[in-house]
């Protein structure tokens, strides 16, 4: 039955030789309540871990994966060529080393960008020039036949040279 007194009597002699009577009540638990008392810290202990796991994720989360998903969109933008966007990446030393290394090399890029434009209207310039030059001397020696003299004529030699070179030039900057 549960909760029964159960009595244990020992008889023994000590180091003298007198007999000792040892007698022990105890009450013992089935092993079906305990059964269930260990199922139930079972299920508690499970649940704990559960709870400890969620908040786990919750802040790993946080601390890194939102700010990686952050530094990606602002990378996106960033490769559409907004110079404006701004890596903030906080939290791990890690992660807020590489905010800081894609904020330069945006910086880096907006520079290159901005170098490219004005190197695309220098050599506009520089082409039109030349070509304008080339293109004013041959209307006017076709127009006026009396103006084909060996100065006009070298003028266009030396812009049409003059134009060869800037597009080697070109040439050899894009290699």
């Amino acid at each position: 039955k549960e909760n029964d007194l159960y009595t244990l009597v020992s008889f023994t002699e000590d180091h003298s030789g007198c007999s000792v009577m040892t007698v022990v009540d105890s009450r013992l638990i089935p092993f079906v309540t305990s059964s269930k008392l260990m199922s139930t810290q079972f299920i508690v202990i499970n649940f704990i871990i559960v709870i400890l796991s969620i908040i786990f994720t919750g802040v790993m989360y946080s601390q890194i994966v939102k700010p990686i998903t952050s530094l990606t969109k602002s990378a996106k933008e960033l490769a559409k060529g907004n110079y404006e966007t701004e890596f903030k990446g906080e939290g791990f030393d890690e992660i807020e080393e590489l905010s800081s290394t894609l904020n330069y090399a945006k910086e880096e890029l907006s520079k290159l960008d901005q170098y490219q434009k004005d190197i695309m209207a220098n050599v506009s310039h520089d082409l039109r020039t030349p070509l304008t030059l080339i293109t004013g001397y041959g209307e006017m020696l076709k127009d006026f036949p009396e103006e084909r003299t060996n100065e006009n004529i070298q003028i266009i030699v030396d812009e049409t040279k003059r134009l060869t070179t800037l597009v080697n030039d070109i040439l050899l900057l894009t290699q």
